[in-house]
């Protein structure tokens, strides 16, 4: 008896098991393929699902997103290659729900990155491949991130635009790939995400809304943030990357990154890489010199390039991955959240230094 049971219920399970599922569904939609980003004021487009903007610099696509009745993961992928810029740049893929040129938009930073040295472009270079060090075969062609964001699936429906900005200077500028991918769960009963996604600040100047110029020596980055319902299951989640002032500027030394919300102190933050070495078979145009250290008691002298250096989450061919402050349930009324450099070093006539800041808020009702 007991073992008759045991079958129907087995059985049973199965049948469940099958009723409740379906196929998964995959979606991949390339967003732009070998794009050229460059600085170079004749190259302006409009269209009405492409545009070029900031001299080239900035590229936006429009895309229709189906709709989807399960839970969705989502992933972005991105591929660089130079097509003649030889630096390290900033670099950003973005969403936007509006029009690029609408006056009263927020962005949602999706990937950010920092160029190598000259990949690609300079991989086949002779005189370039004196500089590759013996533990590296060879120069790759090119350099590629992916990342799951699926976190901030319910920010993709209907129409959207993506953007891609590189922070180059150069005519030549570089190459992009950039597809999303998208997989639904098969499972009838697993639910969509119920998160909501409030932007709360950008420091990128690729936009009219954001100042690309502010300061974190002279104050703080405050955002006031209203909520009209207490919220639950909230996260924050910030990206942040320190440039300039060669040596003697925050690109290469430690600071503090502290974040507070309500004047709590949530996370302080070195915002640091010791781990830039790792990308070197990316970076053929980096600058390479001697300094001398100590092996078997003998001072000698041994080759480092500049893409090997510590930075301020700034390794060139690196992306930069969010860091997630957990902070659960917030009652309903005013918030403040605040992003502060207490020792950043001010911009002067000589040295310029800069902090490309983003963050945003997951929640439920």
């Amino acid at each position: 008896m007991i073992k008759n049971l045991s079958k129907v219920l087995i059985v049973l399970s199965l049948n469940l098991i099958v009723g409740c599922s379906t196929e998964e569904k995959k979606l991949t939609i390339d967003v732009f393929s070998s794009q050229k980003i460059n600085f170079d004021s004749d190259s302006v487009l409009s269209s009405s699902d492409f545009l070029i903007r900031d001299n080239g610099r900035l590229i936006f696509k429009k895309l229709s997103i189906p709709e989807f009745k399960r839970k969705v993961s989502v992933e972005i992928f991105a591929e660089l290659s130079s097509d003649g810029d030889p630096w390290d740049k900033s670099g950003s893929i973005f969403l936007l729900n509006t029009h690029p040129d609408s006056l009263n938009i927020t962005s949602l930073e999706l990937l950010r990155f920092i160029t190598p040295f000259g990949v690609g472009h300079f991989s086949e270079n002779e005189r370039l491949d004196e500089f590759r060090p013996v533990y590296i075969p060879r120069w790759e062609e090119s350099i590629s991130w992916s990342e799951d964001i699926s976190h901030l699936s319910n920010a993709f429906y209907d129409e959207i635009w993506i953007g891609a900005w590189i922070d180059t200077w150069s005519k030549e500028g570089w190459l992009m790939d950039v597809s999303l991918s998208f997989t639904e769960s098969p499972f009838f009963m697993d639910k969509k995400n119920k998160s909501k996604i409030k932007v709360l600040a950008n420091t990128h100047n690729y936009n009219l809304n954001h100042n690309g110029s502010f300061d974190f020596s002279n104050e703080d980055l405050k955002i006031n943030f209203n909520t009209p319902k207490d919220i639950s299951n909230a996260n924050l989640y910030f990206i942040t990357t320190g440039h300039g002032a060669h040596s003697e500027g925050d690109e290469f030394n430690q600071r503090d990154n502290i974040i507070k919300v309500d004047n709590e102190i949530k996370l302080n933050y070195p915002a640091w890489r010791d781990d830039c070495a790792s990308f070197r078979r990316f970076n053929p145009s980096s600058g390479v010199w001697f300094e001398e250290t100590t092996f078997k008691g003998e001072t000698i002298k041994e080759r480092i390039a500049s893409s090997d250096y510590s930075r301020s989450n700034w390794c060139p061919g690196s992306s930069v991955k969010p860091v997630k402050i957990r902070l659960g349930d917030l009652e309903k009324g005013n918030h403040v959240f605040s992003y502060q450099i207490p020792n950043a070093q001010p911009t002067t006539d000589k040295f310029w230094n800069h902090w490309n800041v983003s963050f945003y808020l997951t929640y439920e009702n």
